[in-house]
This record gives structure tokens, C-alpha cells and sequence, in this order.
């Protein structure tokens, strides 16, 4: 044979195989041997296909309804418990509940950053908390009476101190508060701090890629902002999964249009108790206690008085008293506290 064949194949036993090509090359002679000669492909040209089967399986998405609607106040209690404790107000914005891979998480804090454990209750799984290098000085700076007016984190990167650690779980412990506090209503036992990681690392290697949930919160204070994140293991809250997942219809706290209409529209159903006051006066307790039947009150009033319309103390109308019918009736002539038209009742 005159002509070259080709033959090419794919080892396909684990992504690091490379791809093989044989190729038949052609004979000087007609009955000389065939010979075949083997080249290897870069490895980094592995399939997209094959990267795909052997890349990282991602954990699914995590809805939790009645925890995330709780979690909508939580910036604001974290601003208050830090202006009680600090005397500072500080800017806190969150960002919305996301689910992710233990791993993928702990690869994304930077090196610089602080890294803690957190309880929930007593069950075996721990939550991590984690803090970046310009949060972790703001918070020092306020602990220490600075207002979060102090110098920005040092330029050259150093491990913090024990007196700094210290100091640092003091200011979790202010947001775990505020954290217990916002998600008491639907969620209990409540979060407590452990201890500090010393050794990140190693917890990456120790650890199963297992889902996480993460609330990340951007903290600011007269132009010096820093990030703190929350993960929440999914085995610390499978055993309340099923109660967070339920759905009520105010979960979202009164921004909910169609729970705020329903509510509109049940209170104007509710009955009031509506008083008409045509006179009142002072008199001593010994005139009242020596009144008789026949005996005759004088109300200081002129013919045309008008007669005032109250609610549970509060004024709503003046009006007219006459008939309807064989009914006394009253003339709404002036609205004082409510709104809306007249009418006649």
C-alpha cells in the first residue's frame, strides 16, 4: 500500500490519560513491514465532555421560605446591637441566601481573612463565619472606642494576635446575637460561638464537599467597609427543614402586596364601637350622688349644638341630630381625625 492510514483513539480512564494517535506510515517497499508510531496529545486539550463527568459535583439549591423571610431583618437588628453597644451606626446591607459547596466556599476566603466556628444547639454539624482583614480592624477599632474612625488594616499582612482573636469574638458574639434575634421566631435552638480556625488549610483536606448556605453582609462605616459571611451547613438544618420550609402568607414582614391587600380588606370588615357625645361636663361627686329620679341636669348647650362622633377615644366627626323615620338620627356636618365623605347614620 502506497498510502498513509491513520487510526486514533481516546483513552477515556480518567481524565489525566492523554489522547493516543497511532498513525500507519507508509512502506518504502511494497512488502515491507507496516510500522506504526505512537504520538501523544496535550493533556490540557482533554474534552469538554470528559471535564464535565470529572469536575466537582455541585450541591443542589436550598430553599428555606420561613428562614429567609426571617433573615430580612436581621441588618437592621446587627445596625441597632452595634449602636448600643459602640455608640457607632454603621451601613449593613445583605445580599439574598445562596447555596453552594462546602469547598467551593471555603476556596473563595482569602488568606488574610478570619475564620470561626459557630453551634447550633447541640447538633454535631458547626457553621463557619468568616471575616475579611478590613472588618475584622473596623470592629476592632469600635471595640476599642475608635468609632470605626481609626487607620485602615495594616498594608503588610501579619496573623492576628490573641489579644485581637480575643477582641474579634466579642464582636461575633454581637452578631450571632443579632442573628438569634432575627431568626427566633421560626428557628430554635439558637446559634453560639466555639473557637477560631488555626489552620484552614487543614480543614479543607478534612472536610466532605457537603452544601452550604451563605448570607454574605457588606459592613461600612465612614468610608471603610469589609465583608462578613455566614455559612450554614444543609446537615446543620435538614432536622428543621421541613418546619423552615413552610410558606405563610406574610413572610416577607408587610412588603407583601397580596398579604397587605388581604389585610386591607379584613380590617374594614372589623366592627367599631362609635359613641355621639352631645355634652360633657364637671360637676361635684355631691350633686351626682344626690340625684333623684325627676330630678332635673341643665346642659349648658344652645338649641343647635352639634353632636360629636368618637372611637375608642378619638374624635372623628361633628353633626347634626335629627330624625329618620321613627329613628334619631345624626348629620356628619364636619370630619375632624378620619377621612372620606360624609353620611348620613
Amino acid at each position: 500500500m502506497s498510502e498513509a492510514l491513520a487510526f486514533r483513539g481516546n483513552m477515556v480512564a480518567s481524565a489525566s490519560t492523554p489522547d493516543v494517535s497511532l498513525q500507519r506510515q507508509a512502506p518504502e517497499h511494497e512488502n515491507a513491514p507496516v510500522q506504526l508510531s505512537e504520538k501523544r496529545a496535550d493533556t490540557a486539550a482533554c474534552p469538554a465532555v470528559l471535564t464535565a463527568l470529572c469536575g466537582p459535583i455541585v450541591p443542589g439549591t436550598l430553599h428555606l421560605p420561613l428562614l429567609e423571610a426571617a433573615l430580612d431583618v436581621f441588618p437592621e437588628l446587627l445596625v441597632a446591637r452595634l449602636r448600643d453597644s459602640w455608640g457607632v451606626t454603621m451601613t449593613i446591607s445583605a445580599e439574598a441566601l445562596s447555596s453552594t459547596g462546602f469547598l467551593k466556599y471555603l476556596s473563595g476566603i482569602p488568606e488574610t481573612s478570619l475564620l470561626g466556628h459557630f453551634r447550633f444547639g447541640n447538633t454535631p454539624s458547626t457553621g463557619l463565619v468568616d471575616a475579611s482583614r478590613e472588618l475584622v480592624y473596623l470592629f476592632l477599632d469600635c471595640v476599642l472606642g475608635a468609632r470605626g474612625s481609626g487607620a485602615s488594616a495594616p498594608v503588610n499582612p501579619r496573623p492576628y494576635t490573641a489579644i485581637e482573636s480575643s477582641l474579634m469574638q466579642l464582636a461575633t458574639g454581637h452578631v450571632l446575637a443579632a442573628l438569634n434575634t432575627a431568626v427566633r421566631p421560626v428557628l430554635e435552638p439558637l446559634f453560639s460561638f466555639m473557637h477560631w480556625e488555626r489552620e484552614p488549610r487543614k480543614l479543607a483536606e478534612s472536610s466532605s464537599d457537603g452544601g452550604v448556605l451563605v448570607l454574605s453582609l457588606e459592613i461600612e462605616k465612614q468610608g471603610r467597609s469589609g465583608r462578613l459571611r455566614l455559612a450554614l451547613p444543609f446537615a446543620m438544618l435538614e432536622p428543621r427543614r421541613a418546619q423552615l420550609s413552610g410558606v405563610f402568607p406574610g413572610e416577607k414582614y408587610g412588603t407583601d402586596a397580596a398579604w397587605r391587600a388581604h389585610l386591607g380588606q379584613e380590617l374594614t370588615r372589623a366592627p367599631v364601637e362609635i359613641e355621639a357625645v352631645l355634652y360633657e361636663a364637671l360637676v361635684p361627686l355631691s350633686r351626682v350622688r344626690s340625684l333623684k329620679p325627676g330630678d332635673t341636669l341643665s346642659l349648658d348647650l344652645p338649641g343647635d349644638a352639634k353632636v360629636e362622633l368618637r372611637s375608642g377615644g378619638a374624635r372623628l366627626s361633628e353633626g347634626r341630630m335629627g330624625r329618620s323615620g321613627a329613628m334619631i338620627a345624626i348629620e356628619v356636618a364636619q370630619l375632624l381625625e378620619a377621612s372620606g365623605a360624609g353620611a348620613k347614620s
